[in-house]
């Protein structure tokens, strides 16, 4: 954990000077706990929750919301696009544009998550089956709408309920 913080601490520091403390405040403990023996699953799950919580508030000044609106706007036009090819059976084009949509979330999940975790969830759901699913050959039609369907509903609650 140390390694992966030393590589972006160093911007964090000067623009969220509270959150750098907090994070240098709960992660010495965190690591600490994960090396004492025996082992005390109390103490090291209280550190890293706390480590979590500050990290997900660290991700919400890293991504804002309206980088959110417009990567879910992004996806549902992909989204879009995907049910015509899927309802026209383009195996094809269905190849291309499902893994457009793993790549446009990716910009974006981080700041998801910490928001609200069931829409992230949702999201999941839907998502990971549909690229899966999007380069099988030969297309399952109604498997993919359904999670098209699905994934074009929770990016739309996204929308609506994302501050």
């Amino acid at each position: 954990m140390e390694d992966a913080w030393r590589t972006f601490e160093d911007g964090v520091k000067p623009k969220y000077p509270d959150l750098y403390e907090k994070i240098e405040k709960n992660l010495d403990p965190t690591i600490a706990a994960t090396t004492a023996l025996p082992l005390n699953k109390e103490v090291l799950s209280k550190s890293n929750d706390q480590l979590v919580q500050t990290l997900y508030e660290l991700s919400q000044k890293l991504i804002p919301v309206d980088q959110i609106k417009a990567g879910a706007t992004q996806m549902l036009g992909i989204a879009g696009d995907l049910k015509k090819e899927i309802e026209a059976g383009n195996e094809a084009k269905v190849k291309e544009l499902g893994p457009k949509l793993e790549d446009v979330w990716s910009a974006f999940e981080d700041g998801v998550r910490p928001r609200s975790a069931e829409l992230y969830e949702k999201l999941e759901k839907n998502l990971n089956p549909e690229v899966a699913g999007s380069q099988k050959s030969p297309l399952d039609k109604q498997a993919l709408s359904q999670l098209n369907e699905g994934l074009t509903q929770t990016l739309n609650e996204l929308l609506q309920t994302i501050k």
